[in-house]
């Protein structure tokens, strides 16, 4: 396998066992395969191209399904691609990634590559698995500016790179810089996460005015983690991990509540006016809420069956006030659902869950209807039907990216207590986890009737948990 080679599309349609619902599954070789982190684009704005990492040639390398051929593109081969650096740009004329100690970016037509940074020899991500280490980095929604940490020693730098004239400039030194973000609204705008104890920072493009603008309860111990833009507005939406969610907003302070559930990796679509989120322990599957009403009621979406590894976010505070955490906790093995530009298509898990039933009001964005019915709540307990018989999990050792409506996620297929599950997975069982991202039609997904399953083992209470 090279750079340049095309694989016969991998795609297959089946119906969700679970609900009915329609998917398309992606990618089918067994190996690892994700999408960008999570608040990060997998595809261009025209949605031209889908973009992923692949495991399939013994490393990983940035690959894209042609959505006009269904065809898989390998668009890299190199020996040390940073695998969460990537970036596709939006007009789709590139995707940025990081290598070893530099930055690059390739031309997704002509495969071209071109160096936009040398950063001096050596690593230049922290060491670990989460935060800062993943080595996220960020265009601005106008594709004219890219910003990329980059640690040396005990310092970390974040240099802005100006992708048209290819100059670069470090507008901030500091002890941790971990998954900046532009805002999408504007390119003069950051934000940044730093050390756990004090993490949400915005910083202007030219290095100005760098502040905290939210200090934890330290008393309480809280864990702000995992923060996103709400387009539209100057609020940071951000997880205080297990209570739920809060809106801060950079200008003003104010702190307003958005949701009261275990939402784990959140974010928002394009329009500001929905969220979704994977959960954990419990793992209740990806769940749709409203980020406006200071409510943000969940509506199950689907369930995700990925391992979710990461013990450290099994608490009810932040384990980092406990002292060192020795964290384990592979990113491939998270969800990360994400939105598709235009809200019609995307990855993700094609579940839904008994305790909602459809009613006729659908939201109206981007010009006309998308998205699923409005939900009201039925007399099911939708946690405990959730929840409810999937606890026992294996690993297994495939991956794959299967699609479902606006959304994109990873999902582990792990070995249940259940023969329609085991059917669809890879007869290697047991060993590693089995990734897949699902794409399916949304509409259909809750077009059908949920159905409660009640296989297995009744789990536990709801306890919190997450990841980075």
């Amino acid at each position: 396998m090279s750079k340049g080679q095309c694989h016969p599309s991998e795609s297959r349609q089946f119906a969700d066992p679970q609900t009915g619902a329609p998917v398309r599954q992606v990618t089918s070789q067994e190996s690892i395969h994700h999408h960008p982190f999570y608040y990060l684009p997998a595809y261009d704005d025209a949605m031209r191209r889908l973009y992923f990492i692949s495991h399939r040639t013994g490393s990983p390398q940035i690959f894209a399904e042609i959505r006009e051929t269904g065809e898989l593109r390998q668009l890299t081969d190199r020996p040390d691609l940073n695998e969460w650096s990537v970036h596709p740009s939006h007009d789709g004329r590139f995707v940025y990634f990081t290598v070893g100690s530099g930055a690059w970016r390739v031309e997704t037509e002509s495969l071209e590559e071109e160096e936009m940074a040398d950063f001096g020899g050596g690593e230049i991500r922290e060491q670990g698995m989460v935060g800062a280490a993943m080595g996220t980095t960020t265009l601005s929604r106008d594709d004219r500016w890219w910003a990329v940490p980059v640690k040396s020693g005990e310092t970390a730098r974040l240099v802005v790179i100006d992708t048209e004239s290819g100059r670069s400039e470090v507008i901030l030194k500091r002890d941790t810089i971990g998954h900046p973000q532009f805002h999408p609204d504007d390119p003069n705008l950051l934000r940044y996460a730093g050390p756990y104890h004090s993490r949400l920072w915005v910083i202007g493009r030219d290095g100005s005015e760098n502040r905290l603008v939210y200090g934890r309860d330290a008393g309480k111990k809280e864990w702000i983690v995992h923060e996103t833009w709400r387009p539209g507005s100057n609020e940071l939406i951000t997880t205080n991990w297990p209570h739920g969610m809060i809106g801060i907003n950079v200008r003003s302070g104010a702190v307003r509540p958005v949701c009261r559930f275990n939402a784990w990796h959140p974010m928002i679509n394009r329009s500001g006016d929905l969220v979704v989120a994977d959960t954990k322990t419990p793992d209740c599957g990806l769940q749709l809420f409203d980020p406006l009403d200071g409510e943000g009621i969940p509506r199950p979406l689907c369930l995700t069956e990925s391992s979710n590894a990461g013990d450290h976010w099994n608490t009810d505070h932040c384990p980092y006030d406990d002292g060192p955490v020795d964290v384990f906790a592979p990113q491939h093995t998270h969800p990360h659902p994400n939105f598709s530009p235009d809200g019609g298509g995307g990855w993700s898990s094609p579940r839904t869950a008994a305790g909602w039933r459809r009613s006729t009001r659908r939201k109206f964005c981007s010009g006309r209807w998308r998205w699923f019915p409005t939900c009201e709540r039925s007399s099911h307990n939708p946690w405990r039907e959730l929840s409810a018989g999937w606890t026992s999990r294996r690993t297994g050792r495939s991956a794959g990216l299967l699609q479902v409506g606006n959304l994109h996620h990873v999902c582990s297929y792990g070995v249940q207590n259940s023969s329609a599950r085991r059917s669809l997975m890879n007869p290697w069982a047991g060993a590693w986890v089995i990734m897949r991202s699902i794409v399916a039609d949304s509409a259909a997904a809750w077009g059908v009737t949920p159905q409660a399953q009640k296989t297995g083992t009744k789990s536990g209470g709801r306890s919190p948990t997450g990841s980075p």
